[in-house]
């Protein structure tokens, strides 16, 4: 996962599909999805997950609408297609067969 920050993240509009996963630094659930993640990277080596830690770009949370954490965006062309709160391998291996 690369980590990005509110000036970095208009960089990843140029990627067809991604993934942006919203955490803290603090929260145990995120450190659970985190975990998720590096599994979901694993099985699905084309997909970018970024990484954005919402302690350090709360706009950006805001404009994008997070509300929790653990958050996960699916982007496609730089647009929120989906999101998903709650972050389990079988959650986000579906969401991802749609793509």
């Amino acid at each position: 996962m690369v980590a990005l920050n509110e000036g970095s993240f208009k960089n990843i509009c140029s990627i067809p599909y991604c993934i942006v996963y919203f955490y803290g630094p603090s929260c145990p659930p995120c450190k659970k999805a985190a975990l998720v993640l590096s599994e979901v990277e694993k099985k699905f080596s084309n997909v970018k997950i970024f990484k954005i830690n919402v302690s350090e770009s709360p706009n950006l949370a805001f404009r994008l609408g997070v509300q929790s954490t653990p958050t996960l965006l699916f982007m496609k062309n730089g647009k929120v297609d989906n999101q998903l709160v709650n972050v389990t391998f079988s959650s986000v291996t579906k969401q991802l067969s749609s793509y």
